[in-house]
């Protein structure tokens, strides 16, 4: 018999980690963000501010294309 999967239960969101998230959503206020799009069906994967930097491993949720994006080929040159 088929038994349907339930997840992860959420987790309770302490008022530190809602202090943790308003100041992240200070920091990135006068930033530039980057919209970064799966490369095989261009539906939106992620944005990207200007301070973020490294690699980060993505699995599309339209059409399931895995693959790894170099954040710092998105960065613009001035």
């Amino acid at each position: 018999m088929y038994r349907a999967r339930t997840g992860r239960r959420p987790l309770e969101i302490t008022p530190e980690m809602l202090e943790r998230i308003r100041g992240a959503k200070e920091q990135v206020e006068g930033q530039h963000a980057k919209d970064i799009y799966c490369p095989k069906c261009r539906r939106l994967l992620m944005r990207k501010y200007t301070d973020a930097a490294g690699h980060i491993d993505c699995r599309c949720t339209k059409c399931g294309e895995a693959f790894v994006v170099d954040l710092f080929s998105w960065r613009k040159v001035k």
